[in-house]
């Protein structure tokens, strides 16, 4: 009943605290010292400058076998609750046009195999999760991914082109190249992410932490931008389940967006005349209700 990702990261929670207190500790002798101590796991994490952020979801993570050795089975006399570290809000870390731009360039020139380009223009241009690629049907020219097999329960549908119709089938193809994995897809997002990562390495592509997800970013601010600001739509392109998400692409200034995105100009243009017909249309409504 879970997900390989999500199993992935558990084992990966469960080893990082076993690393830490040793495997020898019995369960029923963890302690709140262990985790919140001065000299406990968050401690230990922070010291190795590992961010609020990181630590809350390996906490999470963690949590979850805390309430399985009490709820399911009793191992535990009392549930182990942990607190989360206060964290700030964070921008969204995304690809620009010109480190794209560079990207594929850096593809072309040092032999890569083409392949990868390909697939991170998928990726771009539609604003998928590293996963999703890998777990729907294409029928025709939409894309469909059944809401159990999405992070948030909700179905994708998606209308393809033919470019990114057939990145995709290779893309699948690819995946299944490596069906004698154990799970062939997280494995295929492993290996993509370990590409992107090296070639921003190799760019120097610094001042912000850039991954495989960062082109999902990339596509939200531009989507955000070309519909005007359209929160709703925007979050229902991108899965989200909840505005709140969605409106952090918001939070880049208009200015910003046209710098980094300079495609964007013609949508930027017509933002002020936007905001001034959105604030005198919100003044209507609160007249009439």
């Amino acid at each position: 009943m879970i997900k390989p990702a999500t199993l992935k990261r558990d084992k990966s929670a469960l080893n990082t605290l076993m690393n830490f207190i040793g495997y020898s500790k019995a369960v029923e002798q963890i302690a709140y010292k262990d985790i919140e101590g001065k000299d406990g796991l968050i401690k230990h994490l922070q010291d190795k400058g590992c961010t609020n952020v990181g630590i809350n979801t390996t906490l999470a993570h963690i949590g979850v076998f805390f309430n399985w050795l009490y709820e399911k089975e009793r191992i535990i006399p009392e549930p182990i609750k942990i607190k989360k570290l206060k964290t700030s809000n964070r921008l969204y870390h995304f690809f620009n046009e010109l480190e794209i731009k560079k990207i594929f360039n850096y593809i072309d020139d040092s032999g890569i195999d083409s392949f990868y380009k390909r697939c991170f223009h998928f990726y771009n241009e539609t604003g998928m999760r590293p996963t999703e690629a890998f777990i729907g049907e294409l029928v025709g020219d939409w894309y469909i991914i059944d809401a159990e097999n999405r992070k948030n329960g909700i179905p994708m549908q998606m209308q393809l082109n033919e470019e990114l119709k057939s990145i995709l089938l290779e893309m699948q193809l690819f995946r299944d190249t490596k069906s004698h994995c154990k799970d062939a897809n997280v494995r295929v997002v492993d290996i993509l992410e370990r590409t992107i990562t090296d070639i921003v390495r190799a760019l120097g592509l610094t001042g912000k932490r850039l991954t495989l997800y960062s082109f999902r970013h990339s596509y939200g601010i531009k989507r955000i931008t070309m519909l005007n600001g359209n929160i709703f739509e925007v979050m229902k392109e991108l899965g989200h389940t909840n505005t709140k998400t969605t409106m952090e692409y918001l939070r880049f200034p208009l200015q910003r967006r046209l710098d980094d995105f300079p495609s964007l100009a013609e949508y930027v243009k017509n933002q002020p005349k936007l905001t001034k017909n959105t604030i005198r249309a919100t003044k209507i409504r609160a007249t009439l209700y």
